[in-house]
Protein backbone atom coordinates (compact mmCIF):
# COMPACT_ATOMS: atom_id res chain seq x y z
CA UNK A 1 0.00 0.00 0.00
CA UNK A 2 1.78 3.11 -1.25
CA UNK A 3 0.69 6.66 -2.12
CA UNK A 4 2.62 9.57 -3.62
CA UNK A 5 6.05 9.95 -2.05
CA UNK A 6 5.93 6.53 -0.38
CA UNK A 7 7.57 3.16 -0.71
CA UNK A 8 10.86 3.69 1.13
CA UNK A 9 11.83 2.88 4.72
CA UNK A 10 11.00 5.73 7.04
CA UNK A 11 13.73 7.80 8.64
CA UNK A 12 14.15 7.26 12.37
CA UNK A 13 14.53 10.59 14.17
CA UNK A 14 14.60 10.42 17.94
CA UNK A 15 12.03 11.80 20.35
CA UNK A 16 13.21 12.17 23.94
CA UNK A 17 16.22 9.92 23.17
CA UNK A 18 13.98 7.17 21.76
CA UNK A 19 13.80 6.10 18.13
CA UNK A 20 10.58 7.05 16.40
CA UNK A 21 9.49 3.44 15.83
CA UNK A 22 9.98 2.70 19.54
CA UNK A 23 7.74 5.65 20.42
CA UNK A 24 5.01 4.72 17.94
CA UNK A 25 5.13 0.92 18.14
CA UNK A 26 3.35 -1.24 15.56
CA UNK A 27 0.85 1.38 14.43
CA UNK A 28 0.36 3.81 11.58
CA UNK A 29 2.14 7.12 12.13
CA UNK A 30 0.83 10.44 10.86
CA UNK A 31 3.06 13.47 11.24
CA UNK A 32 1.34 16.74 10.41
CA UNK A 33 2.37 20.35 10.31
CA UNK A 34 0.48 22.60 12.72
CA UNK A 35 -2.17 23.83 10.31
CA UNK A 36 -3.45 20.28 9.71
CA UNK A 37 -4.22 19.40 13.32
CA UNK A 38 -7.83 18.88 14.28
CA UNK A 39 -9.34 18.28 10.89
CA UNK A 40 -11.53 15.35 9.99
CA UNK A 41 -8.63 13.46 8.37
CA UNK A 42 -6.65 13.54 11.60
CA UNK A 43 -9.69 12.27 13.49
CA UNK A 44 -10.08 9.37 11.03
CA UNK A 45 -6.45 8.31 11.51
CA UNK A 46 -6.86 8.43 15.28
CA UNK A 47 -9.96 6.22 15.01
CA UNK A 48 -7.80 3.70 13.13
CA UNK A 49 -5.36 3.60 16.05
CA UNK A 50 -2.68 5.70 14.37
CA UNK A 51 -0.20 7.77 16.32
CA UNK A 52 -0.76 11.36 15.23
CA UNK A 53 2.12 13.72 16.03
CA UNK A 54 2.79 17.31 15.04
CA UNK A 55 5.95 19.17 14.26
CA UNK A 56 4.82 21.72 16.87
CA UNK A 57 4.87 19.02 19.56
CA UNK A 58 8.06 17.43 18.26
CA UNK A 59 10.18 19.83 16.18
CA UNK A 60 12.68 17.04 15.51
CA UNK A 61 10.06 15.46 13.20
CA UNK A 62 10.44 18.41 10.82
CA UNK A 63 13.41 16.51 9.37
CA UNK A 64 10.90 14.08 7.80
CA UNK A 65 9.75 16.92 5.55
CA UNK A 66 13.27 17.91 4.40
CA UNK A 67 12.72 16.67 0.85
CA UNK A 68 9.02 17.52 0.84
CA UNK A 69 8.88 21.17 1.85
CA UNK A 70 5.35 21.79 0.60
CA UNK A 71 3.84 18.64 2.15
CA UNK A 72 1.45 18.96 5.08
CA UNK A 73 1.57 15.31 6.17
CA UNK A 74 3.99 12.39 6.33
CA UNK A 75 2.33 8.98 6.82
CA UNK A 76 4.20 5.80 7.79
CA UNK A 77 2.75 2.28 7.66
CA UNK A 78 3.04 -0.09 10.64
CA UNK A 79 5.92 -1.89 8.87
CA UNK A 80 7.82 1.46 9.04
CA UNK A 81 7.72 2.09 5.30
CA UNK A 82 6.52 5.48 4.14
CA UNK A 83 2.92 5.27 2.94
CA UNK A 84 2.96 8.74 1.44
CA UNK A 85 3.87 12.39 1.75
CA UNK A 86 1.69 15.33 0.73
CA UNK A 87 -1.84 16.51 1.37
CA UNK A 88 -3.34 14.97 4.50
CA UNK A 89 -6.79 14.85 2.90
CA UNK A 90 -5.48 13.05 -0.21
CA UNK A 91 -3.39 10.56 1.79
CA UNK A 92 -6.37 9.85 4.03
CA UNK A 93 -8.68 9.29 1.05
CA UNK A 94 -6.18 6.89 -0.54
CA UNK A 95 -5.75 4.95 2.72
CA UNK A 96 -9.50 4.80 3.37
CA UNK A 97 -10.18 3.43 -0.09
CA UNK A 98 -7.41 0.83 0.14
CA UNK A 99 -8.20 -0.29 3.68
CA UNK A 100 -11.93 -0.59 2.99
CA UNK A 101 -11.14 -2.76 -0.05
CA UNK A 102 -9.29 -5.24 2.19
Amino acid sequence: LVADGGGKPSAQPTIDSRRLDDVVGAAWLVVVRDESVGDESTAWWQQQGAAVLTTAQHPELSALFAQHTSAEAFVVRPDRYVFGVGSLAELTATARQALIAH
